[in-house]
């Protein structure tokens, strides 16, 4: 079962009948050269709905997009800067407070 809609975005209805009793993380890639944004706002309702934590990676989406953190549905999110003219090995986490 393919988690990939025809549009090159992840489907959170996939996501959700993937999960199974012991599923405690569902993590994404918001953006890269090759796929369209995904949608991380319906896949961490997802996510929160299965008592999962759900980090994502910003990827190719970081300084490109706008995001509010504190209204994310993310638990986490994590970026790797080189992207962004930064220095190799140079990234950013975030992680919600109460994590």
């Amino acid at each position: 079962m393919s988690p990939w809609t025809g549009r090159g975005l992840v489907d959170p209805a996939t996501v959700k009948r993937a999960l199974r009793n012991n599923t405690k993380l569902i993590t994404i890639m918001m953006a890269n050269n090759e796929t369209a944004l995904c949608s991380r706002e319906e896949i961490g309702r997802v996510a929160r709905e299965a008592d999962c934590l759900f980090p994502y990676r910003r990827g190719q989406a970081a300084g490109k997009f706008q995001s509010d953190v504190r209204r994310s549905a993310a638990t986490c999110f994590y970026l790797r800067t080189p992207r962004m003219h930064a220095p190799q090995g140079i990234g950013a986490l975030y992680v919600r407070k109460g994590i």
